[in-house]
């Protein structure tokens, strides 16, 4: 049985966000490796580096695999305090994946 999710609004708080980053298991569902999600996600990783606006192209499935290797990264890189960079980049995929999914839930993945 798949459970739904709701992408956190704009007044969310970072454990949200962080939880809603982590609904998606993009290990399963893009790549099975670190190492091969970030060839997947790069595009959507280097737009947000270089402080640009995430393509229009990009679609569902990669804007939540983007988000959460963000937390995959900031989980090895940054232990239990995520960096602000981090955090503006939650926000920056959360609100771009509320615009694709409007006021519909989302597939919530469980690990195990």
């Amino acid at each position: 049985m798949s459970s739904l999710i709701r992408c956190p609004g704009p007044a969310a708080s970072l454990e949200e966000l962080q939880e809603f980053a982590l609904s998606y298991n993009a290990y399963r569902r893009i790549a099975d490796s670190p190492e091969r999600l970030l060839q997947v996600v790069r595009p959507v990783v280097r737009a947000l580096d270089a402080s640009k606006s995430i393509p229009t192209w990009v679609g569902m499935d990669l804007l939540r695999a983007a988000m959460f290797y963000v937390q995959r990264r900031a989980r090895a890189t940054e232990y239990d305090d995520p960096s602000p960079t981090a955090e503006r980049y939650y926000r920056l995929l959360a609100r771009r994946i509320s615009e694709l999914a409007g006021s519909e839930p989302l597939p919530r993945d469980h690990f195990g």
